[in-house]
């Protein structure tokens, strides 16, 4: 039943409007006389299409009509007035109205256009609903196979024909059908037997859907071979499968081999309280087919049904290949747009960058020309531990004061560890400089150096993470 929100400032109109269109068996009619009122009945309740004048008073019809697509998307919507402007037509259509319908003429032939309308855009509304739905399933993830369908994976119109192709080439009946055996597709090529008289007694239907979920049920072998469970003719099935998802299962069969027991299968129109005499006729016309033919086309059945099997597969693969893509290229288009957006900001900030970065040349000459050039000796020294312990350090840079001060030269000593530079383990002050190196509080003091046999203060404090510098002055 489609339930439509017809609007107009005229009562008379809009009692007239709903007589007629409830008169269509599928119509149901809610009215309201404004704007302002028809959206407070859309905030309160879901309405399947929208029927509304043009010319009202505080709110017109297009007015009405921006609202609801900024407030309730792609709702089927109506413009049915007495304004017969073309301009009107074309800021309907404009705005984003379904459909265009003039006032006037005789009423009958007028609604029934209207309701053709209706049914028309809301029909259009589930399809494109469908078509969202399918897409969304088909490229999230997420989802993986595990609440996908046959529904969303192929084209029911499509597989009708391979399914009609393959029975009037075979000669067997054939149905596909979901996993509990509610059919999916249209028979085809089914017999009298089974279609008009099986089928149409309570427990005949009813044994059939038991026995096509036992033939489809999941078997990636090979096709499941057996006589039927309700009549007794032979059927196959195989199971069509979205990768590790068992979504349908394809059915055929419905003919007699050469061992066929006809008594017994009489019994069973008993049975099923079938009437036994047009049960016989009909049997009479049930199709032949040998043992050994019967089983090729079962297993030309299976192969064809790996085949969706697959090609169902690949098609969600590509339907979420597409949509990755699709993602990569609104995320690069998105990231141009922020650079583009930061561009500017960036222009100013070269400047600062700029000067910045002569500031630090600056400072840098400046320091290296006082680690060249102050009397006292400089070094740098990288800590070497193991397993946490300090065991060590590694000269990374002195000055030409330090090189005089332990009589040995830059080549000798940068690189090199000071158990190396200075012939003994543990190098001298490794002690004094694991303290600074972990605590990172500087220290100066004044020592007698093991190596150079003389007082000197030494000032020693933590410049950067895992490195102490050294000042070594002499007294």
């Amino acid at each position: 039943m489609i339930t439509v929100l017809t609007v107009d400032d005229e009562p008379t109109l809009l009692e007239v409007g709903r007589l007629f269109l409830e008169r269509m068996s599928d119509i149901t009619v809610e009215t309201a006389s404004s704007g302002k009122e028809a959206l407070e009945l859309l905030g309160g309740r879901p309405y399947d299409a929208i029927i509304a004048d043009y010319d009202m008073p505080e709110m017109s019809g297009i007015e009405l009509l921006h609202i609801v697509r900024s407030r309730f998307g792609d709702l089927p919507f109506i413009l049915f007035t007495g304004k017969g402007r073309e301009s009107v037509a074309i800021d309907a259509l404009n705005a984003g109205a379904d459909f265009y319908l003039q006032k006037g003429g005789d009423p009958r032939s007028q609604y029934v256009e209207l309701a053709s309308n209706v049914r028309q855009a809301v029909r259009r509304k589930l399809a494109e609903d469908a078509i969202r739905h399918k897409i969304i399933l088909l490229t999230s993830p997420e989802t993986e196979t595990e609440s996908l369908t046959f529904y969303d994976v192929f084209s029911i119109d499509d597989i009708q024909k391979i399914q009609d192709a393959f029975s009037s080439a075979t000669g067997v009946a054939s149905i596909i059908t979901e996993l509990d055996g509610t059919p999916i597709t249209k028979p085809s090529n089914f017999c009298h037997l089974c279609n008009n008289i099986i089928r149409k007694t309570e427990k005949g239907q009813k044994n059939c859907y038991i026995s096509d979920a036992v033939l489809g049920r999941y078997h990636p072998e090979g096709p499941v071979i057996s006589p039927c469970l309700s009549g007794g003719l032979w059927d196959a099935g195989t199971s069509i499968s979205i990768g590790t998802r068992h979504v349908a299962n394809w059915l055929i069969g419905q003919v007699l081999d050469e061992q066929a027991d006809y008594d017994r299968m009489l019994l069973y129109a008993d049975e099923i309280g079938a009437d036994r005499v047009a049960f016989e006729e009909a049997l009479a016309l049930v199709p032949r087919m040998s043992r050994q033919q019967f089983l090729s086309v079962s297993e030309a059945l299976f192969i064809i049904a790996n085949q969706l099997s697959l090609q169902g597969l690949q098609n969600v693969k590509q339907a979420r290949e597409i949509s990755r893509r699709e993602k990569i290229e609104q995320d690069l288009q998105a990231a141009n747009e922020q650079i583009a957006r930061a561009e500017e900001e960036l222009r100013e900030q070269i400047n600062e960058i700029r000067q910045a970065n002569q500031y630090a040349r600056h400072q840098e000459q400046q320091y290296q020309a006082l680690f060249m050039h102050m009397s006292d000796g400089h070094a740098l020294r990288e800590m070497i531990t193991d397993g946490g312990v300090v065991t060590d350090y590694r000269f990374i840079d002195v000055n030409p004061a330090f090189e005089e001060l332990i009589g040995k030269s830059r080549d000798k000593i940068v690189g090199m560890t000071g158990s190396v530079v200075f012939n003994r383990t543990p190098p001298p002050s490794l002690e004094l400089f694991t303290n600074v190196y972990k605590t990172g509080t500087p220290t100066i003091r004044v020592i007698k150096h093991p190596i150079l046999q003389r007082d000197i203060r030494i000032s020693v404090f933590r410049p950067y993470e895992g490195v102490v510098s050294t000042i070594l002055s002499r007294l």
